[in-house]
């Protein structure tokens, strides 16, 4: 009995050491935790210039606070969302934070957010200043639980000097999917055949005619299909439980983009990013004059200027504009559309009222014009608020590319939610490759896409729903009690099988 109490022991010992190391980051938060003092994460880097002066800028502003102590936190982006989603998930994430809107309807979903209906009622937060695509995705199931700490977008960037050198219109770029891939042939030039780009059926393996110039390629840049699906009026879900991928319109933009991105081969690509005249390190390759049209975010309009501020030798002249989209025909229905991110800000549930007031504060301040128009201060782009861009509008040093950008922020969209698929674009990339390597055919890639989109959903929706539960806990949990079990019954079958023995030598004893 003492040995079977001493083992079960060591193996709860045993599995609270184990998964306790497993949230160690979570343990130390927790015990290095000021009770006091409102902790506010960000995702940027702790050597950036603006994370210094962003952290000093909120310091100040609870050094007016009677009542508010400020605990600072920056994390590397790349480390961030999977850091503070893991401490959420322990109970001690942040009172205060800057995060994601992909993943903001779990947060909700999992009441790790507060909602927010309440100071939308008392006036601490004016949703009129904020657009409503934005307030739209930052809501879930009619309330919301974040606002914008700032927002871009996507356009299409184009070299103007580059058109002019194949004889094209730098005032007409291309309107239709047709004339960008037809436009991203004539751009793409050879060392030595610079009338135009080589045909799509060229060898592979020739090398000897180096690329020079990249017209366009749709997996260039910051970009993702479903925008352009977007734009000729096609879409990812019919609804929640139904996937609508392939369907003629996606049909159609996907055989584009994959022709498009055939335009050049594979290998001709590899070695044209190996070559240092046209690349700089650190540099979008569009500054460069690397490749002639290219999809970026919105922040690229600012940082060209900054760009042939320090590298006068490559100042060139450009442009932008939204990307291809189709006008339906019979209602007039423009599909014109921007892929859109946000950084939200947002507060913790589960806090007392007193702290839950003051991280409410912190909030307010986050999305105050005092923050907005330092971050316009220290970059020149990405504000959250209307009234943060209607100053950006009103300064007469914003170039005229700059003003279209912000002008045309109201077409802005983001990525579809889906709670059975949130990682829905994964199921698509992987038949997407294949079919622009030509392993498969377009139909082929849209046929296995739509096809594993849709047995997830229905996987999801046929059990019951089990994508927030901590999967090592339960299994370290059953393990455990698997074990206790087994020691149970072996040890009520040795004593049974003792018994037994003991009754026979006592039987034999009689006689």
């Amino acid at each position: 009995m003492v040995k079977r109490i001493v083992t079960i022991c060591l193996l709860i010992a045993m599995a609270v050491g184990i998964y306790g190391y497993r949230i160690f980051d979570e343990i130390r938060i927790a015990i290095n935790r000021n009770p006091n003092a409102i902790t506010v994460w960000v995702p940027f880097s702790p050597q950036h210039e603006f994370t210094n002066s962003f952290e000093q800028l909120l310091m100040d502003w609870a050094d007016t606070q009677d009542d508010i102590e400020i605990e600072f936190l920056a994390i590397t982006f790349f480390d961030y969302f999977g850091k503070i989603r893991t401490a959420q998930s322990g109970g001690v994430g942040p009172d205060v934070s800057i995060n994601d809107i992909v993943t903001l309807p779990f947060r909700a979903q999992n009441r790790h957010v507060l909602n927010l209906d309440p100071f939308i009622e008392s006036g601490y937060i004016d949703i009129d200043n904020y657009f409503e695509a934005d307030i739209e995705r930052l809501s879930y199931r009619g309330s919301l639980y974040a606002v914008p700490f700032s927002i871009d977008a996507r356009f299409l960037f184009f070299n103007k000097d580059h058109f002019r050198a194949a004889g094209l219109d730098p005032y007409n770029p291309p309107t239709t999917l047709e004339e960008l891939q037809a436009t991203a042939r004539l751009l793409t030039l050879y060392e030595n055949n610079t009338a135009g780009g080589l045909p799509l059926n060229i060898d592979t393996q020739d090398r000897s005619n180096r690329l020079y110039q990249l017209g366009f390629h749709p997996e260039w840049g910051n970009n993702h299909i479903a925008q352009f699906a977007w734009a000729q009026g096609g879409g990812i879900f019919a609804d929640d439980a139904t996937v609508d991928w392939y369907n003629p319109i996606n049909y159609a933009t996907m055989r584009w983009w994959v022709e498009t991105s055939r335009i050049v081969p594979q290998p001709h690509i590899n070695q044209f990013n190996g070559r240092s005249d046209k690349f700089m390190q650190g540099v979008n390759p569009f500054f460069t004059g690397a490749v002639s049209m290219i999809v970026e975010n919105d922040p690229l309009a600012w940082e060209i200027e900054t760009f042939f501020e320090q590298h006068p030798d490559r100042v060139f002249d450009w442009g932008v504009i939204t990307i291809p989209y189709a006008t339906c025909d019979e209602t007039g229905v423009s599909f014109e559309t921007s892929w859109s991110g946000v950084f939200t800000t947002e507060v913790a549930a589960g806090l007392s009222s007193e702290r839950e007031a003051k991280a409410v504060r912190v909030m307010q301040f986050l999305i105050s014009d005092t923050v907005q128009n330092h971050i316009l201060d220290m970059f020149g782009w990405k504000p959250g608020t209307r009234s943060a861009i209607e100053r950006v509008l009103a300064d007469p040093d914003t170039s005229p590319q700059q003003r279209y950008i912000l002008e045309k922020y109201e077409i802005r969209r983001h990525m579809d939610h889906n709670e059975a698929v949130p990682e829905w674009g994964f199921y698509l990339s992987g038949p997407i490759q294949n079919a622009t390597a030509g392993r498969i055919s377009v139909s082929e890639a849209m046929q296995l896409g739509e096809a594993d989109l849709q047995n997830s959903i229905n996987r999801h929706f046929g059990i019951i729903s089990c994508a927030n539960m901590d999967w090592f806990a339960i299994i370290l949990v059953a393990v455990l009690l698997a074990t206790v079990i087994v020691l149970y019954i072996g040890d009520m079958l040795l004593k049974r099988r003792k018994n037994k023995i003991a009754q026979k030598t006592d039987s034999k004893g009689g006689h």
